[in-house]
């Protein structure tokens, strides 16, 4: 499932689009896209562990090409613990590396499509100057999935540090992500992402079938990133 979480962070990043109230907008426009002051700088990396499932691994970020960086994911154990997953319809397979891509700079991250090699209308996931109510909007045939900042000051201790995150919910369209494992099936219709400015993603959470509990949490153990460092 962390490939899920960093499919559709950072999985996560999954998706594509704009801003809520001005989807033409470029979000990026007038930020500083310079790799060595961003999460997205090459070199960076997140060692992960899901809780309660025998998944850990990491996250690389392997390319960075004015603010478009690429994240590679080798993550262990994924099919023999959650079974099948998959993603607008189509399976996600094995245990072998991942790429997604995002694009990032000082003050925004916004993700692409997995699997997209289009750098147009990137789908914001957090802004760092953004408020508690800011929504961002992405539209595919039809379903909108919306990412909302519904807290920014959320108080959380990770990586030897008490930080200060955005925590932003993602609701999904209806069959997007599906968990399938020993006959029973699982829709995730939220993902919960808490996002610190300096260390980047600390904890994404997948909650499934409309359930007030998680049925999956990722937590970063352990990251060189520090983009005050």
């Amino acid at each position: 499932m962390k490939k899920i979480l960093f499919v559709l962070f950072i999985l996560g990043f999954i998706f594509s689009c704009g801003k809520d109230d001005d989807t033409s907008s470029d979000p990026f426009k007038g930020e500083d896209l310079t790799a060595s002051k961003t999460i997205g700088k090459v070199g960076n990396y997140w060692d992960l562990k899901t809780r309660g499932w025998d998944i850990s691994g990491k996250v690389s970020v392997t390319t960075n090409d004015n603010g478009v960086t690429t994240f590679e994911a080798d993550l262990k154990n994924i099919e023999e613990q959650l079974g099948e997953i998959s993603y607008k319809g189509e399976k996600i397979s094995g245990d072998s590396p991942m790429i997604f891509r995002a694009k990032i700079s000082t003050n925004t991250i916004a993700t692409f499509d997995y699997g997209s090699t289009d750098d147009k209308d990137p789908f914001v996931l957090v802004k760092f100057d953004g408020k508690k109510g800011d929504k961002y909007t992405h539209t595919d045939n039809g379903k909108t999935t919306v990412r909302e900042i519904v807290n920014d000051e959320f108080e959380v201790e990770n990586y030897g540090w008490i930080l200060k995150a955005f925590q932003i919910d993602e609701t999904l369209p209806s069959n997007t992500l599906i968990v399938k494992k020993g006959g029973a099936e699982y829709e995730i219709t939220k993902i919960t992402y808490l996002v610190n400015h300096r260390f980047g993603p600390i904890n994404i959470q997948f909650y499934a079938d409309g359930g007030s509990f998680p049925i999956i949490i990722i937590d970063g153990l352990n990251t060189n990133c520090d983009t005050k460092g």
